[in-house]
């Protein structure tokens, strides 16, 4: 086999090993397809081979550099998609991704290359020591951020500027930087320019990351704007029903009372049926409309589950806030209390909720014991359910607290669940103010 061969084949060995191994940094939480693995290893022989060929057969410039990483960022994207069950958009991502951090590890080992004077099969060793001693610290920083099921897509203009900035960094900056190294042959020079392309590829993986926050920050906003309204239109069904029930329970009532008088009916059986009848009568009053309805909602549902709601509630402090955002914040509180709750013994079951107005401050507390550990995440329970799909609960809680500029806080400790909202009406008063005069 020709030296020169030989020793392209190496590069690209290289090449592709190291874009292998980033590449899966970011890919190994998703589902993998049956024989993906080996697939994945197939067509990566296969951009090695191509790679091989078009480097030895084709002088270096920056249109074959181009078409070298379009097929290797082709080459790439195939392979994810072919090994793991993620869509094309996603496999572009990791492929980015992938392609970024290949390229901090390529020169990390060209600058050892160039200082040290290595030969090709030390290049290709110090190469892999790079990759063993750095993808654990990429996968902990960046790839274990990625959860399997977690929605990778962006759109279009967010993905081609990263596609085009890689491909500008990466290959056209590369290229002519190493042209400079070879007229120059100044290894400061080297180490600058090497520094520079590092910081590029950096930017481009940060970038990468913002935007899928930010776009996962926009679907949450969106679930909960969803969740919003529909707790809008339960919070006006619930009202009507709770009307109807109120005022079927008083006509019920007075017949009842008509039969026991018309009919031998006994005394205790008139009793017996009073006593269901209230159940489904027996409407909370708080001095907040919102607040009765919700209250009188869950206490029928912890009737029937054997949990005991005790509340102490001055409705009129919440005045300002809207019914929806009512319905909506007691609603959450209580729904994650109950889940609590469920799974303590009978006696535990209990939920405590206070109302409390202190002059120009309103709190809001509730407490409960709960079974298990309890996670806290940045001063928030953890979701006990899968992430992305449930906990959405608590993060509604937290913007409608946020809307009206309060202070919200959790606890959990020894077993106990505590949740405790601070708002300030003099505050509110005075942005309303400010709002209606702007």
């Amino acid at each position: 086999m020709d030296l020169a061969f030989r020793m392209t084949m190496l590069n690209s060995l290289r090449f592709y090993l190291t874009l292998l191994a980033s590449t899966l940094i970011f890919l190994w939480c998703q589902k993998r397809r049956r024989w993906g693995l080996v697939a994945m290893a197939a067509i990566f022989a296969l951009g090695v081979l191509g790679m091989t060929v078009v480097n030895y057969s084709l002088p270096n410039s920056n249109p074959k550099n181009l078409f070298v990483f379009g097929g290797a960022m082709l080459v790439d994207i195939v392979a994810a998609m072919v090994c793991f069950e993620v869509r094309a958009e996603e496999a572009v991502f990791c492929a980015v991704a992938g392609y970024s951090v290949q390229f901090i590890l390529s020169l990390c080992g060209e600058m050892i290359f160039r200082l040290y004077s290595l030969s090709s099969e030390e290049y290709f060793l110090c190469q892999i020591l790079i990759i063993a001693a750095l993808e654990p610290l990429v996968y902990l920083l960046l790839g274990r951020r990625l959860k399997r099921g977690q929605n990778l897509d962006l759109d279009r203009r967010s993905l081609l500027p990263l596609v085009a900035g890689a491909a500008l960094a990466e290959v056209v900056l590369c290229y002519n930087m190493r042209m400079r190294w070879l007229v120059y042959k100044n290894p400061h020079y080297m180490l600058c320019d090497s520094i520079l392309l590092i910081l590029c590829s950096v930017f481009i993986l940060v970038s990468q990351f913002a935007l899928l926050v930010q776009r996962n920050l926009e679907d949450e906003l969106k679930i909960i704007s969803q969740l919003r309204r529909k707790d809008q239109d339960q919070y006006q069904i619930a009202s009507e029903t709770i009307d109807q029930i109120n005022q079927k329970c008083h006509d019920m009532r007075h017949q009842i009372r008509t039969i026991g008088h018309s009919a031998r009916v006994t005394p205790a059986a008139l009793a017996e049926m009073e006593q269901a009848i209230d159940i489904y009568d027996s409407m909370v009053r708080t001095g907040c409309r919102a607040l009765d309805i919700i209250l009188t909602e869950k206490s029928l549902y912890c009737q029937k589950n054997n949990i005991v709601i005790h509340c102490i509630a001055d409705g009129r402090g919440l005045s300002f806030l809207q019914d929806v955002d009512i319905y909506s914040l007691f609603g959450n509180l209580l729904d994650n209390a109950i889940h609590a709750v469920q799974g303590l013994e009978a006696e535990q079951r209990v939920i405590h909720l206070t109302v409390k107005l202190h002059g120009e401050l309103l709190s809001v507390n509730s407490y409960n014991r709960y079974v298990g550990e309890m996670v806290m995440r940045g001063g928030v329970p953890v979701t006990s359910g899968d992430p992305h799909h449930h906990g959405f609960g608590t993060k509604s809680i937290v913007a409608i607290v946020n809307k009206y500029g309060g202070t919200v806080s959790f606890q959990a400790r020894d077993g106990v669940f505590n949740l405790n909202m601070l708002f300030s009406l003099s505050d509110i008063e005075r942005s309303t103010q400010v709002a209606g005069k702007a």
